[in-house]
């Protein structure tokens, strides 16, 4: 075995309380995670408040990395920065520009509602009814309902490499989280949990100070 260099591709944010300053503060941490080196930042909203403010979330994040290729990802809506309008908010992105998504620079960020769960779960079991009724129950493995049930990349094609968000490696808790929503058991082994107060309290100082006892746990891999 041997100790793992710490990286932070994917960051996990749990949100578990009602927040008026929800958008500014997420494009913060946006911000912040993209500047560390992350690649997604993945929202789980179990009180449903970023969901029903959307439109001014999706705005403040992608005017927040004008410089970074962004796309933000709502139950498999897909908007980037040309989606902005200033008058009439966000649209989602063409075809055309949804299928150049899978760019490796591409900073991707998934917004997960209350509801997300199951709408990923009823989807699934529709694309397996669907695409096992010519190989029979044998076409529903594992490796199928995985690639089902992961975070998919935009634009990418399932199952073929770079097409699902890797798993967290560091997870941040605002609010009084009482169930870590939509993770599969997993998709844990190696996040590390951190509790972030108060959502509207955030600073990047504070997101500093969790980093810093991020990069000071040494994970081991064998013996």
């Amino acid at each position: 075995g041997g100790v793992g260099k710490k990286e932070l591709r994917h960051l996990a944010v749990l949100v578990s309380e009602e927040c008026d300053r929800a958008p500014e503060c997420l494009a913060k941490i946006v911000w912040w995670a993209c500047d560390k080196g992350a690649r997604f930042v993945t929202v789980y909203d179990s009180c449903g408040y970023v969901v029903d403010h959307f439109d001014s979330v999706c705005r403040t994040v992608l005017k927040e990395l004008p410089e970074r290729d962004t796309v933000v990802c709502l139950s498999g809506a897909v908007f980037c920065q040309s989606c902005v309008h200033d008058e009439w908010g966000v649209n989602e992105a063409s075809e055309s520009c949804a299928s150049s998504m899978a760019e490796p620079e591409r900073f991707v960020m998934h917004i997960c509602g209350p509801e997300w769960g199951k709408w990923r779960l009823v989807r699934s079991i529709r694309d397996l009814a669907a695409n096992s009724l010519d190989d029979g129950p044998e076409g529903v493995t594992q490796e199928v309902l995985d690639n089902m049930m992961c975070l998919e990349v935009p634009g990418s094609r399932p199952g073929e490499d770079g097409s699902r968000a890797p798993e967290p490696e560091m997870a941040i808790m605002f609010g009084t989280p009482s169930i870590l929503c939509d993770f599969h058991p997993w998709d844990l082994r190696l996040t590390e949990l951190f509790n972030g107060g108060r959502l509207r309290n955030i600073t990047i100082r504070k997101l500093e100070g969790l980093h810093a006892k991020f990069q000071g746990k040494v994970q081991r891999f064998g013996t």
